[in-house]
């Protein structure tokens, strides 16, 4: 199956491996906090987002800007795929994120990485990419955005709710869609954005 992959990251090699971005790393501590309990990710969480009062966001990329908020509900996602059983797809962590259509690549950087966090265009990758389909996971990204924002309230059991209806739900209007895929993903080609 024919699909496309956003990334900030200049691809190299023929395949996207799962993590690529080793989003791994960044969500495993908050996961492991998350575990022992709710208050202490939250106040977790708040040291985290106090850190970055005078952060200066010019001297790093934006692949290494902080974002505590994303891994905090990367961690809650993980937390509920592992407590629901019947899930039979792969971890947010350990996957790589596709789209069906060019399209919708374009319409998720630019609401992901354009408008929020000012990335230019030209600094953006569209790879077209080959996967087995029975190799993909569809989800609602809706989910993920709610979540997210429950987070940024501390509302760690609402932002579950949204996450046990994500890896629930299997029937995203096409434009919400994401695609997990735990395999590695050839690149037929790159573009600019």
């Amino acid at each position: 199956m024919h699909c496309w992959h956003y990334t900030i990251y200049r691809p190299e090699g023929e395949f996207l491996l799962p993590d690529h971005h080793k989003n791994k790393n960044r969500a495993l501590p908050y996961l492991e906090i998350l575990r022992r309990s709710e208050q202490l990710m939250i106040r977790h969480l708040e040291s985290e987002r106090t850190k970055l009062i005078g952060f200066d966001y010019s001297t790093v990329s934006y692949a290494d800007t902080p974002n505590p908020d994303k891994w905090a509900a990367e961690a809650v996602f993980e937390a509920v795929r592992q407590k629901l059983k019947e899930v039979p797809s792969v971890s947010r962590l350990n996957c790589v994120y596709l789209c069906r259509t060019k399209e919708t690549a374009v319409r998720m950087a630019e609401e992901d990485w354009i408008r929020p966090a000012g990335i230019k265009k030209e600094d953006l990758y569209l790879l077209a990419c080959e996967t087995e389909e029975n190799s993909l996971f569809s989800y609602d990204i809706r989910y993920f955005d709610e979540a997210y924002r429950s987070l940024e309230h501390n509302d760690v059991r609402r932002a579950a709710r949204f996450a046990e209806q994500y890896w629930k739900d299997h029937h995203s209007p096409a434009e919400y869609e994401e695609l997990l895929c735990g395999s590695p993903v050839k690149i037929l080609k790159r573009e600019y954005f």
